[in-house]
C-alpha cells in the first residue's frame, strides 16, 4: 500500500539520519603548523608564510582518504600580562594546497604487527600581514578527527595544531621537519 511505503521511507530516512549525525569522521594521523618570517612591508606590517602539513589515511578504512581544502588557520592575539586569559581573534587565513604525496610504510618482511597502509602528505600555506605586536601571536587550527587506529591516544578525538609567532620585533621562524616523520611500522 501507499501508506506502508511511506512509513517505511520515514523509517529508512530516520535511520540514515541517525548513522549519519552519529558517525564520527577519522582520518587525521598527525600533522604540524609553522610560520616563516618574509619580512616587513612598505605598509608597516609584518608578513609571515603560514604552513601547515598534515598526515591522512587514505587507507580503505578511513572516512576521509584525501586532503581537504582550502583550510581555515584562526590568528588570536596574546596578552603576556595575562598569559591564561582567552585569546581574541585577530584575522584569520585561508591555507591552500601547495602540493601531496602518498606514502606506502614499508613493512619488512614476517611483519606481523600492522598492516600496510596509505599515507597522504599535505603541504598547504598562505601569507599573512600583521600588526607590530609586543605579545605576539598563535595560529590555531583543529579538525575532528584522530585517526581511529591510533591506539594510545583517544579514539575520535580532534586534532589541534598550534604556533605562537613571537613579538614582531624578533625576526623569528618556526622550526620544521627535514623529512617528513612517517611512522615505521613494525
Amino acid at each position: 500500500t501507499n501508506e506502508g511505503m511511506k512509513k517505511s521511507l520515514l523509517i529508512f530516512f530516520i535511520l540514515i539520519s541517525w548513522i549519519v549525525i552519529d558517525a564520527n569522521a577519522s582520518h587525521l594521523m598527525g600533522g604540524s603548523l609553522c610560520y616563516e618570517y618574509v619580512g616587513l612591508q612598505p605598509s608597516g606590517k609584518y608578513r609571515y608564510r603560514v604552513k601547515l602539513v598534515t598526515y591522512i589515511d587514505c587507507g580503505p578504512t578511513s572516512e576521509i582518504p584525501y586532503a581537504e581544502y582550502p583550510i581555515k588557520i584562526g590568528v588570536y592575539g596574546n596578552n603576556l600580562l595575562m598569559p591564561n586569559a582567552d585569546k581574541p581573534l585577530v584575522d584569520s587565513l585561508l591555507l591552500f594546497i601547495e602540493d601531496t604525496v602518498v606514502y606506502t610504510p614499508f613493512l619488512p618482511p614476517g611483519c606481523i604487527i600492522g598492516s600496510p597502509t596509505c599515507i597522504i602528505q599535505a603541504r598547504y600555506s598562505g601569507v599573512i600581514d600583521l600588526s607590530s605586536s609586543i605579545n605576539g601571536y598563535y595560529l590555531f587550527y583543529e579538525r575532528c578527527c584522530r585517526n581511529a587506529a591510533i591506539l594510545n591516544l583517544q579514539p575520535d578525538g580532534s586534532d589541534a595544531f598550534v604556533s605562537y609567532i613571537t613579538p614582531t620585533n624578533v625576526v623569528n621562524s618556526t622550526p620544521v621537519f627535514l623529512f617528513p616523520p612517517i611512522p615505521f611500522l613494525c
